[in-house]
């Protein structure tokens, strides 16, 4: 189980839990994260946990990370 805490544009930061290791942000409402907008995908990117690193998959995301990252 890990927190994801994320801000769209100027509104208030929001922090939702993901259960398992791995959760999805997109625009398909299955997700944990749902975005709006045409150059939003459905499943625009997952991000994983291993350990105490996460790695970032998708379209616009590749890469292991430790801290902040911004998709998109």
């Amino acid at each position: 189980m890990f927190r994801i805490e994320y801000q769209i544009g100027k509104a208030e930061k929001k922090v939702v839990s993901c259960e398992i290791d791995h959760c999805t942000i997109g625009k398909a409402p299955d997700n944990l994260i749902v975005l709006r907008g045409w150059s939003v995908g459905k499943k625009h990117a997952t991000i994983h946990k291993r350990g105490s690193e996460f790695f970032c998959g998708g379209p616009r995301c590749d890469e292991w990370h430790r801290g902040e990252w911004k998709i998109g």
